[in-house]
């Protein structure tokens, strides 16, 4: 679902393309510094989208995660096999899933589907994509529908969950499995009525097309992208 205090709006197929590309560079960078840029971006994407709280967050979070691989003692054996290496697979994978995040939030399914439309894209990967895409914010919604209940009685996520981890799992777990389970059919009905397998073509309220900042972004990601294959063959 897309901010309404969103500054500056980006088509779907930039989105998608930011969160391939931050992918990648889990695999191709080996430069702290070219992660920083990459975080910087992202935060610069959550400001437009008027998310400035979550950005902050994420940046925090980046920091900290970097700053446990660079400052604790490398002679202590705990922190160089579990604490350093755990922070490091943590910080890498946290660029997609945050790209992923922003994508998610910040976009409507409508324009969603229209942009994976124009890439003709097969049915068979639009449906389940914008499934997708509105399945996460649902479940986490139900999430704090369960917490909330748990909260009405009596059993909260405090010190009480970590005496009884198994019975906080049921509490939580049980319900929530159950509720994806229903969500996702839904979801998918949904989909159906509103004609999204049907293979004429279809009128939108909500179309994509790509402005100056997808163009800016898309450049971009590219330089990132082939910056980072560059570094990755020279070294």
């Amino acid at each position: 679902m897309r901010s309404s205090k969103a500054l500056l709006k980006f088509d779907p197929r930039s989105k998608l393309l930011l969160i391939i590309t931050m992918g990648f560079l889990i695999i191709t960078s080996s430069k702290l510094y070219l992660d920083y840029f990459a975080v910087a971006l992202l935060f610069l994407l959550f400001v437009l989208d008027g998310r400035y709280i979550s950005g902050i967050k994420f940046v925090i979070a980046f920091f900290l995660l970097s700053s446990i691989d660079l400052y604790l003692p490398h002679d202590i054996k705990i922190f160089q096999v579990v604490i350093k290496p755990l922070a490091f697979i943590i910080r890498m994978f946290m660029l997609p899933i945050v790209a992923f995040n922003y994508t998610v939030n910040s976009t409507d399914i409508s324009n969603l589907m229209s942009s994976l439309e124009k890439l003709k894209l097969p049915k068979a990967i639009v449906i389940p994509i914008a499934v997708m895409i509105r399945f996460f914010p649902a479940l986490k919604q139900d999430y704090y529908y369960i917490k909330n209940s748990m909260k009405m009685r009596g059993i909260g996520l405090g010190l009480n969950s970590i005496k009884n981890p198994l019975l906080t799992m049921e509490y939580i777990m049980i319900p929530l499995l159950a509720s994806a389970s229903e969500l996702g059919d839904e979801l998918t009905a949904a989909a159906h009525t509103k004609g999204a397998d049907n293979p004429g073509p279809k009128n939108r309220y909500n179309d994509s097309n790509f402005a100056i900042q997808d163009y800016l972004l898309i450049i971009v990601l590219l330089l990132m992208g082939g910056y980072s294959i560059w570094l990755r063959i020279m070294s």
